[in-house]
C-alpha cells in the first residue's frame, strides 16, 4: 500500500495514539509496520465509563426486572460510580456504599466469596475476592 510520507519518516514512528475505531488500527497495521498502537486517555476513560454503566444497567435489570427508576439504589449512584475516589466526599462514600449494600442484599449472587469493603478506598477496590 502506498503512503504520502517517505519511508524514513514512517520508520521514525514508534508509537501511534488512536481511537478505538477498528479501521484506524487496520490502516496503521498496513502502513506503519511495527508501530505500537495505543489508545488516548480520553477514549480509555470513555470505554471504562461505558463498561461500568453497562454493568450497572445489567445488574439493575437482573435484580429488579426493569430499567433504572429514581428510587432504585443503582440508579441513584450512577454518577458516583464514574467519579474518582479522590473526588468523593465522606457523605458520597457513605451513600455509595449503602446503596451497593442495599443492592447486594436484594440480589442473589453467584460469587458469595465477594464481600463489600466498607473502608474508604478507590472504587476499584470496593469489591474484593
Amino acid at each position: 500500500m502506498g503512503s504520502a510520507q517517505p519511508g524514513p519518516w514512517r520508520e521514525g514512528i514508534a508509537v501511534a495514539a488512536l481511537d478505538p475505531f477498528h479501521g484506524y488500527a487496520t490502516a496503521l497495521r498496513t502502513s506503519l509496520l511495527g508501530v505500537t498502537r495505543v489508545l488516548d486517555a480520553f477514549h480509555v476513560t470513555w470505554l471504562g465509563f461505558a463498561a461500568v454503566d453497562d454493568m450497572r444497567r445489567r445488574v439493575q435489570q437482573e435484580s429488579t426486572g426493569h430499567r433504572g427508576r429514581r428510587e432504585d439504589p443503582l440508579f441513584t449512584i450512577r454518577r458516583l460510580l464514574c467519579r474518582g475516589a479522590d473526588n468523593l466526599s465522606h457523605q458520597a462514600w457513605e451513600r455509595l456504599l449503602a446503596d451497593l449494600v442495599a443492592v447486594g442484599h436484594r440480589r442473589r449472587t453467584d460469587r458469595p466469596d465477594l464481600e463489600l469493603d466498607r473502608r474508604p478506598r478507590p472504587a476499584a477496590a470496593l469489591c474484593r475476592a
